[in-house]
């Protein structure tokens, strides 16, 4: 299992899959994805940015719905836009 991450600037992107066999798997799903990445990101932090959230190993952790979690949040987003756009009056 690996996770790639590539920095360009303040945009860190994560490559989350790996081929086996020439297939795609899927490495978020694996129990040990979310630890890891938060592990890296307080290495990556050097003790810069101090909380103690950042300190606790559920911090980074799957999202709640899943495989749905894109576009259901998309979709929450569309709609406080929505409902803001309706108290402003426009």
């Amino acid at each position: 299992m690996y996770a790639t991450v590539r920095s360009t600037g303040a945009r860190v992107t994560t490559r989350t899959e790996k081929r086996v066999d020439g297939q795609p798997q899927v490495v978020a799903k694996s129990p040990a994805f979310h630890t890891d990445v938060g592990a890296r990101m307080r290495h990556w932090l050097g003790g810069y940015v101090r909380a103690e959230a950042l300190d606790r190993d559920d911090y980074v952790v799957a999202p709640m719905l899943g495989d749905r979690a894109g576009i259901a949040g998309g979709m929450a987003l569309a709609h406080d836009l929505l409902d803001r756009m309706r108290v402003a009056g426009n």
